[in-house]
């Protein structure tokens, strides 16, 4: 056998293969569950003139309207904000 590399390509190949394998044995992929059709959602005839947005829920409120202050800067990051560094051509 003169050259290894090969072999050692098609090892790794097997490995990866069985690798996979073992892989999808312990974590099955879940089957879709079905969906059911909600009870209360009205069905709406094709040829209806509602608006798709009549059938949509409200957003709810916020719960207030209270606007958070914007944090103040401490001293040192306010000389932080003050230096200026000039690069020199």
């Amino acid at each position: 056998m003169n050259n290894p590399r090969m072999l050692l390509w098609g090892l790794l190949a097997l490995v990866l293969f069985w690798n996979l394998q073992t892989w999808q044995r312990d974590y099955p992929s879940a089957p879709p569950t079905p969906v059911a059709p909600l009870a209360s959602a009205a069905p709406v005839a094709s040829g209806s003139s509602a608006p798709l947005f009549d059938a949509l829920p409200d957003a709810p409120k916020p719960a207030s309207s209270v606007v958070a202050a914007a944090p103040t800067a401490t001293p040192g990051q306010r000389h932080l904000k003050s230096q200026r560094h000039h690069l020199r051509p």
